[in-house]
């Protein structure tokens, strides 16, 4: 068995391919190699790319009973979690935007290394003008400062999942409870639906 697997399925319920779990391999690899080396990560990152970023952006798809036809990665930086969706649910287009130029052109050359589609916009998320049926958003602004970006953005019945803390800050947030014993520290992630 692969661990890498065993622990996408444990997590998230999916059942990713043994093409999936190779392209997961290959962008952990080269979030280390090119990633972290070029400023797209924290220069510490590279001991818990695993965990943190493999595993932890997998947790994002645990909000969404099936993978949406179009998801929207606010803030994606490099890639998360929006590359590592992308992987584990090839049939939806997956739009990653970030204001940094270094940071999509990043992005892009990941998605080329493992021929995948995604679409990297340049962009500040306030300024977006999309109704969205699904929304991602890892570490860019407190879920309570991007609760009006969330709701200008996403369509009715629209599910948005992004990074939280330790206090939920309320409705329409709602803490995503991640399976125990898969994560060393599991993200806070919180989900809303668009009424």
């Amino acid at each position: 068995m692969n661990p890498l697997r065993d622990s996408l399925e444990t997590l998230t319920g999916l059942h990713p391919t043994v093409e999936a779990v190779e392209k997961l391999t290959r962008f952990g690899d080269w979030l280390v190699t090119e990633a972290i080396p070029a400023g797209g990560l924290g220069p510490n990152e590279g001991s818990d790319v695993v965990n943190r970023h493999l595993l932890g952006s997998a947790a994002f798809s645990i909000g969404f009973p099936q993978p949406p036809d179009t998801c929207w990665d606010l803030g994606s930086g490099v890639g998360l979690p929006g590359i590592v969706l992308a992987v584990l649910w090839p049939q939806t287009r997956m739009v990653l935007v970030d204001r940094s130029q270094r940071r999509c052109d990043l992005a892009r050359r990941a998605a080329r290394i493992l021929d995948i589609g995604v679409d990297v916009e340049v962009g500040d998320i306030a300024g977006l003008e999309v109704r969205a049926e699904a929304i991602v958003s890892r570490a860019t602004i407190p879920a309570a400062r991007l609760l009006p970006i969330l709701e200008k953005l996403l369509a009715p019945g629209g599910v948005a999942v992004v990074s939280g803390s330790d206090t939920v800050p309320g409705p329409p947030f709602l803490a995503i409870t991640i399976p125990q014993g898969v994560l060393d520290t599991p993200p806070k992630l919180l989900m809303m639906r668009s009424p």
